[in-house]
């Protein structure tokens, strides 16, 4: 089914039986003609017919001269009701949950659109029997994350972040974690050649597979973060989203989740136990270790936006051509904070990049 159609609660109901779609099924049966019925009973035995009276409920037993079939048609009817309140019930109640899982439709990708209604594609995703079990789910992740207030954080898309990563590496099955490999890879800079390339970055998952890291780029789910990193099984999982749809804002992200790799190498960050025995201190301390290594590795160890900022502030004409230059990075970082800045930004367009292409 096409996703964009799909509904996100399919309506059980309308594959309920009505009585008279039962009577239809009777007649064709016993070899009786529809519509000397209909005629018999003064009405149209369509799907719209969910009720015969008493004395209707007599003439179609007396017609079919069948033992019994009175009762069978009042219990069919009283059964029919029943299940329509429970399946009308049951489908505004799951109306109500799904509106939880609306935001994560766009990283579900074509592997999870086989069932008839969203919502079955989304337990699907992960691999649950209730909407309720999920949410049950969220409330045992918890995730380093820079906000003031854990309402900021929508704690569904960021769980399913997390079960996008852990399906990805279930799937490639990824070989033994090389950090070696990893620190090789950053330390050559052959990377440097190709930060303006966004195809380069897109690659990368089939770089990163030989160290034996899964990685996965993902659409940005609103109220969430830049990245994550997770360890499954001993192998690093790292998420990156586009949010922002800015190529050196991914690249910035990227490289803060590789500090974390080397600098926390086994901690993941949602785990319970590891954030919530962490004081506000030292979950900041591991957070500028991270930047420090991003910063360190794309931006030649500048703080640039106290740079960039300074500059506008003192009315400084500051171009990306006298940024690179002084501080030797690459243009898109420097266009990147000029940007920032709001310092000519026609001049300083940022290189847009978007992840629903790969999904």
């Amino acid at each position: 089914m096409d996703a964009q159609l799909k509904p996100d609660i399919y309506d059980a109901s309308i594959d309920l039986n009505t009585i008279g779609q039962e009577l239809r099924s009777i007649a064709e049966i016993h070899n009786k003609d529809i519509a000397d019925i209909e005629l018999l009973l003064n009405i149209e035995l369509t799907n719209k017919c969910v009720k015969l009276k008493p004395a209707q409920i007599k003439k179609v037993r007396d017609y079919f001269d069948i033992a019994g079939l009175d009762t069978y048609i009042q219990n069919f009817q009283n059964n029919y009701k029943e299940t329509l309140d429970r399946c009308k019930t049951e489908y505004k109640q799951s109306k109500h949950l799904f509106r939880e899982f609306k935001g994560m439709i766009s990283i579900l990708g074509s592997k999870f659109n086989s069932n008839n209604d969203r919502l079955n594609d989304v337990l699907d995703f992960f691999d649950m029997d209730s909407i309720e079990e999920i949410l049950a789910l969220k409330k045992t992740n918890h995730a380093l994350f820079k906000t003031k207030k854990i309402n900021d954080i929508n704690q569904i898309n960021l769980t399913a972040l997390l079960r996008k990563g852990i399906i990805v590496a279930e799937t490639n099955n990824t070989p033994d974690y090389n950090e070696n490999g990893l620190k090789q890879w950053v330390e050559e800079r052959d990377w440097f050649k190709h930060l303006a390339d966004t195809n380069y970055l897109k690659h990368l998952p089939d770089i990163y597979r030989e160290f034996g890291i899964t990685l996965v780029l993902v659409p940005h789910l609103q109220n969430t973060v830049y990245g994550l990193v997770h360890w499954h099984e001993e192998k690093p999982i790292v998420v990156i989203t586009d949010k922002g749809k800015d190529l050196a804002s991914c690249w910035g992200t990227l490289f803060h989740e590789i500090g974390h790799l080397i600098n926390d190498k086994g901690c993941s960050i949602f785990e319970y136990k590891e954030c919530s025995s962490l004081k506000k201190k030292e979950l900041a301390e591991i957070e500028k270790n991270a930047n420090d290594f991003a910063n360190q590795y794309l931006l030649n160890n500048n703080d640039l936006r106290r740079i960039v900022f300074a500059a506008k502030n003192k009315g400084e004409n500051m171009t990306w051509t006298d940024v690179c230059r002084r501080y030797g990075i690459h243009k898109i970082f420097a266009q990147y904070w000029l940007r920032k800045a709001s310092i000519e930004p026609w001049k300083n367009k940022a290189i847009s990049i978007d992840f629903n292409d790969i999904i």
